[in-house]
């Protein structure tokens, strides 16, 4: 596993699941508010065999058995899927708790900001006067989300998922780069620095016209369900992501957040990180950086910063 005591921050899980479907983008503005949280990846996840799945997601935990057979046992009479958000935070409050056989190391943090969400959201109990320490007087705890405690945990969880490399499937390679790099690019062998016409970039949008398989369509900025959205008020990019959110899109996206990034200064627009790109052909395809182009040729910017991948 991947762990170093100089990194100022640990990887950690959430999964939203049971009765907090009906609350997942008010869960994920919660996550979105947290200072210390960086939201990596957000992966909707259909469950075939819940005791599997529950048994996989607690497998390194410490929890006494009857404590966790009442934690999950509504999870069989609903619908068997979940949402895993994996994020970056930045306060890792880590110290042990529980006793014995059962003893933990647990983050404060991350422990916190579950309890906050299962008071908000957790179905409320028949019996107004039922608590079970810590969640508030009167809420059951047929819990709508769950949370790593510690780094073990995800290291654990993803390769349970089929990541073989764990957390370092999260952390990515940087190799060390002066800019920022998603997890998920491979760090290149060589990288160049470009000032490029918006014109000159092409996005690869996900297309399911075709009615059987969705395909990678590379389209001009103009195209792009972001920037007609921006340029015309269309539901251009509300509908592109109801369609692929969470599935094919696993990054943290949303409608509120574009328009916050269209709401900057056009100084900050200006000094957007720069875009993603790799040469194709007479055009420049973008890596990551597309609601960052969108946003640009919105404020009327004829080019853009770019650093070329090669």
């Amino acid at each position: 596993m991947y762990t170093s005591p100089l990194r100022p921050f640990r990887y950690h899980f959430f999964t939203i699941w049971g009765n907090a479907f009906a609350h997942t983008d008010a869960i994920l503005d919660i996550l979105r508010r947290e200072p210390f949280l960086q939201i990596l990846r957000i992966e909707l996840v259909s469950i075939r065999n819940m005791t599997k799945f529950i048994s996989d997601i607690y497998g390194c935990d410490f929890v006494p058995p009857e404590h966790l057979n009442a934690k999950v046992k509504y999870l069989f009479t609903v619908k068997p899927q979940a949402i895993l958000v994996f994020v970056k935070n930045y306060n890792p409050q880590e110290m042990p708790v529980g006793r014995g056989a059962f003893r933990k190391l647990q983050c404060q943090y991350i422990n916190q900001i579950k309890i906050n969400i299962r008071n908000q959201y957790n179905p409320r109990h028949p019996d107004k006067s039922f608590r079970i320490h810590p969640l508030h007087r009167g809420v059951s705890h047929d819990h709508v989300i769950h949370s790593s405690d510690s780094e073990e945990q995800v290291d654990y969880f993803l390769k349970i998922l089929g990541h073989k490399s764990g957390v370092r499937y999260l952390h990515g390679h940087t190799g060390n780069l002066p800019f920022e790099k998603p997890y998920y690019l491979h760090t290149p062998q060589t990288y160049i620095y470009r000032i490029i016409m918006i014109e000159r970039l092409q996005a690869l949008i996900l297309n399911d016209s075709h009615g059987k398989a969705v395909t990678l369509t590379p389209t001009s900025i103009c195209e792009t369900p972001h920037y007609k959205a921006l340029k015309y008020g269309t539901d251009d990019y509300t509908t592109y992501l109801a369609k692929f959110r969470y599935t094919l899109l696993t990054q943290d996206y949303s409608w509120k957040r574009l328009k916050k990034l269209n709401a900057l200064n056009i100084d900050k627009i200006k000094a957007f990180e720069r875009i993603i790109v790799t040469k194709e052909h007479d055009y420049y395809k973008i890596l990551d950086g597309v609601h960052r182009a969108a946003v640009s040729l919105n404020h009327n910017l004829k080019h853009v910063r770019c650093v070329e991948f090669c």
